[in-house]
């Protein structure tokens, strides 16, 4: 071989390197949602049983989540198979920045809806929305709420 292949395989080699760079912090370089759930039991000193639940982004680049809710057990009113609360002033989201956090805590009576006819419905599991429409289901919610009706009260 000659002098000329030689840089020439390492010029393929190179630019083969930078692409896979490029792509491993291009695909790095963005809002990475985790979700994260606990159930308390109810403990007499303290409070009722509940859920724990949190939201974390653990990407680069900051996400807004607008809505937190979770999906029914048959329709609402409107015919719809969910059931969310916006979330931050004005229902206008919440920010979340690199490795920042979201927190709330679902009590029994959380998890039941009731429309202004009186008839209830009940949450199978939790999510919460960006402003682009994706839901990011909360891990182990339906077994949690599961334990939550089997421990809970109002």
């Amino acid at each position: 071989m000659q002098v000329t292949d030689y840089i020439s395989i390492s010029a393929l080699v190179i630019s083969i390197i930078s692409l896979v760079i490029s792509w491993y912090f291009g695909f790095r370089d963005k809002a990475h949602i985790k979700t994260f759930a606990k159930f308390y039991p109810y403990n007499p000193n303290y409070d009722q049983a509940r859920i724990f639940i949190k939201i974390v982004n653990c990407g680069r680049r900051p996400i807004i989540i607008t809505m937190f809710g979770g999906d029914l057990i048959g329709k609402d009113l409107k015919g719809r198979h969910w059931s969310a609360t916006y979330l931050g002033e004005e229902g206008k989201g919440i920010r979340l920045e690199e490795h920042e956090k979201y927190e709330t805590t679902i009590y029994i009576h959380d998890i039941y809806n009731f429309d202004p006819e009186g008839n209830e419905s009940e949450c199978k599991n939790f999510w919460f929305e960006n402003t682009l429409g994706h839901r990011f289901k909360v891990v182990n919610s339906e077994k949690l709420i599961k334990k939550l009706k089997e421990t809970g009260s109002f």
